[in-house]
């Protein structure tokens, strides 16, 4: 990773505000209240998976630094063994980011993708388990670039555009200290019910709340006009995208939500990811504020693209932190489309060519 200034801790921005002076759980209003982001699969077996899950990851994360490591890539080998169709999702999306890569690099890549999902959620389980919530940033080194700074100190509300790169989950829980604006993360939750609710738990603990992806614009607008930053995540390929055009130069549909959002709101638009930089420790980077003044004249279509160009730069800071098993240029729906077999043509009438 490219090395910048850092903020130093001392800095104290017009309006009060520096970095670590924020403490979400002391905070009494918030733009909109708690709510419980749930699977639906319930009852006695989902609790039982629930239950081994938590074993297995709690057993995983108390492990030593290199036994850590080696379980994490035998679980990442095994991954890439089992499950083919996540590899070759991730293969091509590499391929297509990466196109300079030598086979062997971009297997290893694949593998890496693997091995760094679990291990995001293996740190996710250590700092819920380890570190006090207001103890976090000591673990962070914070690169706040001078427009994120004045936003933090204007306290707008703000929608912040991420994507599966780096340590996604620290990257909302650091926010959450460093920003002045409440913080909001949509999510999609797992599932399985008695899961969700654990990993919702885990993440609120450091002061950020939860919204669901359904009828997540809904409730931005209170959010945001509350002072609240609305934090999505727009690397995955939608499903009911409406927004075709081009990601890493290849086609693909977009989730239109963030350029549709900060031209309805007239909000600020932030860019901002965490990489891991060393054994438990990471650096959390808040740079691009797109200002509701440099929209003039854009439409949403526009700042969809600029979003995904944004979004390009961050995933390529570090490839190897990056969760490459989206499946973003919808390869397996391709796939799937190709086997099922076409339904069959009823026979023309006797005597009459069936049209082509």
């Amino acid at each position: 990773m490219k090395e910048r200034e850092q903020v130093p801790d001392e800095a104290v921005d017009a309006g009060g505000w520096r970095p670590g002076s924020v403490d979400p759980l002391r905070r009494v209003a918030w733009p909109r209240p708690s709510t419980p982001v749930l699977g639906k699969r319930d009852g006695f077996g989902q609790h039982v998976l629930c239950a081994l899950y938590a074993v297995a990851v709690g057993c995983l994360w108390r492990l030593p630094s290199r036994p850590r490591r080696f379980a994490i890539d035998a679980l990442a080998w095994l991954a890439h063994s089992i499950d083919r169709r996540r590899a070759a999702v991730a293969r091509d999306y590499i391929r297509t980011a990466c196109p300079a890569l030598a086979p062997e690099a971009l297997e290893r890549r694949v593998r890496a993708a693997f091995a760094h999902l679990v291990e995001v959620t293996l740190d996710a389980e250590w700092r819920a388990a380890r570190v006090p919530p207001e103890r976090l940033l000591e673990h962070v080194e914070l690169d706040i670039s001078p427009a994120a700074r004045a936003l933090f100190a204007s306290g707008r509300g703000t929608v912040c555009a991420t994507a599966h790169c780096g340590d996604w989950e620290l990257a909302g829980t650091a926010m959450a200290w460093v920003a002045p604006q409440p913080v909001y993360v949509v999510s999609r939750p797992p599932a399985n019910k008695p899961l969700s609710a654990r990993a919702q738990a885990l993440r609120e603990r450091f002061g950020l709340r939860l919204v669901p992806r359904r009828g997540a614009m809904q409730e931005s607008g209170p959010i945001v006009r509350g002072g609240g930053m609305l934090a999505l995540m727009l690397d995955q390929r939608s499903s009911a995208g409406t927004e075709q055009g081009l990601f890493f130069g290849r086609p693909a549909l977009f989730d239109r939500s963030a350029g549709v959002l900060v031209k309805r709101l007239r909000a600020p638009l932030l860019f901002a990811a965490a990489w891991r930089i060393g054994e438990r420790r990471w650096r959390l980077v808040a740079d691009v504020v797109v200002e509701p003044g440099d929209q003039a004249g854009l439409s949403a279509a526009d700042l969809t693209r600029r979003v995904n160009s944004e979004l390009e730069r961050l995933i390529l800071v570090d490839p190897d932190q990056v969760f490459w098993l989206h499946d973003r240029y919808g390869l397996h729906r391709r796939s799937r489309s190709a086997a099922r077999p076409a339904p069959a043509r009823a026979a023309a009438p006797s005597g009459e060519e069936s049209s082509g």
